[in-house]
């Protein structure tokens, strides 16, 4: 008996082998279809696939064989993996290499032998596709072609579990990060067939079927109600429901939100059969809108009640404001004093200042939470009517007043906010005005035009 050397990139090989976590994994239906039709195809009683690890050979499935696997010594796939062609033995009592092979000497009595290395894309050959008989014999170029076939097939299912283990390992990642549960429920049985996740999220335990029963029991009492009679109308009425409630964990009995996204699949008749979805674990979210309501309904009532109060304290002040100005109007008409007069017209001025800072308070902390409403302006209108308020100070200051309006076409802006601009430029005008440098005056230019439409 002749023992197969190592390949000459035995590290790379077992390495690339290890990659597609194949070994002492249980038989699976696609694989086995294969090795099926290899021994039908062949006409051999047994067919296997052959993987070579370190010391032994591994038979992922097999037909007509009860082992699991032999000594890597003993191979016959350890030979065949020396090449990339297809490895026969006619007759394994007139071969050098296995005439004395127990294998051959005793169980399974191997006589015929041929086998088809899986060379995976990186080169490596894992094992092989075989076929093995009692009887010596020989295989047609169709067989051959059909091993060739066939072992590429293998290779490539090897190729398709990794790819399918990455999406199911990044489906997991996924579910997990996103606290997602999928779950299909059959509304004929009210048995629910749901992923880890979901079993995670409500934590249950697996081994133990999920029915609507468990279902209904972990939604909240108090929302409970709402929940049932919105499930019922959207399986009478809707395909797909969308809905936010509060649930129990079953072993913890924490409270927590959860968002179900579901699909009502129902019948030729139209009738619900199956509603398969997710649910998400938005606890996290729910209790920041709850806390941004709370936030909110807080700072509305501190804004009505600090507009209670400006609007209160303005009065308080602008009370004495105004009935100062009349004892000064009054003082002014008894007394004829140049003097006086002066004095007067001084304090008359510094109580409108001080009404115009009470007013512009106002102004702020009304505009401050007004929803704007847009209004169409006439500014030749707008600007005369806001100067009329101000015409006692304008004529004491001898300041001149002029306007330069270009009006062409509607402008639309909200009248109370662009009061309170103009107030405050008008106010500072008078202001800050000074009478002895150059001749004072205001000077009001507004240009408004159509706008033209852009073509795209």
């Amino acid at each position: 008996m002749i023992v197969a050397p190592l390949t000459d990139n035995e590290s790379e090989r077992l390495r690339d082998l290890f990659k597609y976590n194949i070994l002492d994994t249980p038989e699976e239906q696609d694989f086995n279809d294969i090795v099926c039709l290899a021994s039908q195809i062949c006409g051999t009683s047994i067919s296997l696939i052959s993987l070579i690890d370190k010391d032994r050979q591994w038979f992922k499935v097999k037909v007509g064989l009860r082992v699991d696997e032999t000594h890597r010594n003993l191979d016959f796939c350890a030979h065949t993996i020396q090449s990339d062609e297809l490895m026969m033995v006619k007759n394994a009592l007139q071969d050098e290499r296995f005439h004395d092979n127990p294998l051959v000497t005793g169980e399974p009595n191997i006589r015929f032998y041929a086998g088809m290395p899986l060379v995976t894309p990186a080169g490596h050959k894992l094992g092989t596709l075989c076929v093995i008989d009692k009887e010596p014999r020989t295989l047609s170029e169709d067989q051959k072609f059909a091993l060739q076939i066939l072992s590429r097939q293998v290779v490539k299912q090897l190729e398709l579990r990794v790819v399918n283990n990455h999406l199911s390992n990044t489906l997991h990642q996924a579910q997990a990060a996103g606290k997602l549960g999928i779950y299909e429920v059959d509304l004929q049985t009210h048995v629910w067939n749901c992923s880890k996740a979901f079993y995670q999220l409500y934590g249950w335990n697996e081994k133990k079927a999920f029915t609507t029963d468990d279902f209904k029991a972990a939604v909240h009492p108090e929302d409970s109600p709402a929940v049932m009679q919105y499930l019922v109308h959207c399986l009478e009425h809707e395909d797909r429901f969308n809905i936010e409630y509060r649930s129990f964990r079953w072993d913890t009995r924490e409270v927590f939100f959860v968002r179900s996204m579901s699909q009502v699949i129902r019948n030729e008749k139209g009738e619900p059969t199956k509603v398969i979805g997710i649910k998400q674990n938005v606890t996290e979210k729910a209790l920041a809108e709850i806390q941004l309501k709370n936030q909110n309904e807080i700072l509305k009532k501190t804004n009505t009640e600090l507009d209670n109060f400006v609007y209160r304290v303005s009065h308080d002040l602008r009370s004495p404001i105004s009935s100062a100005l009349g004892l000064v109007d009054l003082i002014g008409q008894e007394n004829t004093n140049a003097t006086v007069s002066k004095l007067l017209k001084l304090v008359e001025e510094c109580l409108h200042k001080q009404d115009h800072i009470i007013h512009n308070i106002l102004d702020y902390s009304r505009n401050a939470r007004m929803h704007i409403k847009a209004e169409a302006i006439d500014f030749e209108h707008f600007i005369r009517e806001i100067l009329t308020s101000y015409n006692h100070e304008l004529e004491s200051k001898e300041i001149e007043v002029s306007l330069d309006i270009h009006q062409k076409g509607t402008f639309y802006t909200d009248p109370s906010r662009l009061t309170v601009v103009l107030n405050n430029l008008i106010s500072n005008v008078i202001r800050y005005v000074r009478p002895h440098t150059s001749p004072p005056f205001l000077k009001i230019s507004v240009s408004a035009s159509k706008r033209k439409r852009r073509s795209w």
